[in-house]
Order: structure tokens, then C-alpha cells, then sequence
């Protein structure tokens, strides 16, 4: 019985070393902290669009939106992306940019209007075809 316990105490520092977590695992990537940075943006232009959002925030929000457009390249690189995201190709990942900015841009331009419907109509125009781009198309074959 003895030597049983004694086994066992040895073989418990060896199980837990293969338990060992990589140094960053649990915690979001990069590309994930900015899809929920950019949700945000959007969640604040539509509660501005609603009534519920001064115009600076959500001026501030659209501003941050089309900086992104101008980084998610860089975030999902091309000849990258498709290794690391079974549903994004490689084309995909190359239009996604231009297909942000194209959206984002006219959307600053309107909340900076103040225009709440305008912004409202362009942010549904934003979410379906600059977002949308990349999260509403189907799974590449």
C-alpha cells in the first residue's frame, strides 16, 4: 500500500506539467478584441440612431470604425486568413478592407449630419454589406 501512495505522489507532478496552459491561452486575439471593439461602434451608433447616443459618441464611434477599415488587413492577412478561419477565403480577406471603408466612410459622413434615420439606413448598409462582406457570405467551398 505504501508503495502504491509513494507512485502515485511521483506521478502527480508529471501529470500536472502536462497540464500546463500556453502563456496566452484563454485570453482573446488580436482579431477578436477588434471584432468586439468594432461591435461596440456599431452598437453606439445605433443607440445615437435611436435617441439614445449624443452625436459626439457616435461621431467618435464611426470615426473608430473607419480606422478599423483601414487595419483589418493587417488583422486578416490574405494568404493567412484562410489557414486560420475555415469560413474566410483568400478573397475574402482581400476585399473585406475596401469593403469597410466603403461603408464606414459614408457613415461617419452621416451621423456627422445628425441626420438619426440617414444614420440609422447607413448603418443597416454598413452591417450588411461592409461587415457583411466577410460574415454573411457563405462557406468557401
Amino acid at each position: 500500500m505504501r508503495k502504491a501512495i509513494l507512485y502515485l505522489l511521483a506521478a502527480v507532478p508529471i501529470v500536472g506539467s502536462c497540464a500546463e496552459e500556453a502563456p496566452h491561452a484563454g485570453q482573446p486575439t488580436p482579431q477578436a478584441q477588434s471584432m468586439r471593439i468594432m461591435r461596440a461602434d456599431v452598437d453606439t451608433i445605433r443607440a445615437f440612431a435611436q435617441g439614445g447616443t449624443p452625436a459626439f459618441e457616435a461621431e467618435k464611434a464611426a470615426k473608430d470604425l473607419v480606422a478599423w477599415s483601414g487595419k483589418i488587413g493587417d488583422l486578416f492577412p490574405p494568404d493567412e486568413a484562410p489557414k486560420q478561419y475555415l469560413y474566410m477565403s483568400s478573397a475574402m480577406a482581400s476585399g473585406a478592407p475596401a469593403a469597410l471603408r466603403g461603408t464606414t466612410e459614408p457613415l461617419l459622413a452621416t451621423v456627422k449630419t445628425g441626420d438619426r434615420a440617414a444614420t440609422s439606413e447607413q448603418l443597416a448598409r454598413t452591417q450588411h454589406d461592409g461587415c457583411g462582406y466577410c460574415h454573411l457570405q457563405p462557406y468557401p467551398q
